[in-house]
């Protein structure tokens, strides 16, 4: 009799390590899922600045005060994900705000809904001394998520490239 006490008490620990085990495993994939879904939409948004021209890139590097603050007069129109144009300002100190669904139901009706904001900065770096005519463009990512175990985390990072003005 007390051996089969003994081996229940033993099981039941091993039961517990198990599903605290796959609380864990959950917990990463669904952070995995949000990452990768924030930085591919930022890559998406990043690679629409990169296609502007140096000369829209470089009017909004000069878009500044006598003191240097960003005016915030020049807009650039971007595609989100659902195919709509959105105006988006650099440098304004207000990130974009976009709410789209992670999954879909059996329906197809959105499930899983994700916020997340971008601001894309533009750095002027041919005012570097001996620098090229350059601009360095940042956008950093932004979301909290709430994953199924009622866990809130919120993930923030960068993505980052350079548009020179070459002359042959």
């Amino acid at each position: 009799m007390a051996e089969v006490m003994l081996s229940m008490i033993i099981l039941s620990f091993a039961a517990l390590a198990l599903v605290r085990l796959n609380n864990v495993i959950t917990l990463a994939a669904e952070d995995n899922i949000h990452q990768n879904t924030a930085i591919v939409m930022a890559q998406g948004y990043l690679e629409q600045i990169k296609a502007l021209s140096f000369q829209t890139l470089q009017s909004i590097a000069d878009d500044v005060s006598s003191t240097g603050a960003p005016l915030n007069t020049v807009q650039i129109n971007l595609t989100n994900h659902a195919g709509t144009t959105i105006t988006t300002l650099f440098n304004s100190g207000t990130p974009y705000s976009e709410t789209f669904m992670l999954d879909q139901d059996n329906a197809g009706n959105g499930i899983y809904p994700m916020t997340f904001q971008f601001q894309p900065v533009l750095t002027d770096l041919g005012k570097v001394a001996g620098a090229p005519l350059a601009s360095g463009v940042e956008i950093t990512v932004y979301f909290k998520a709430t994953y199924s175990f009622g866990v809130t985390r919120t993930f923030t990072s960068s993505l980052r490239t350079v548009r020179a003005n070459v002359r042959h």
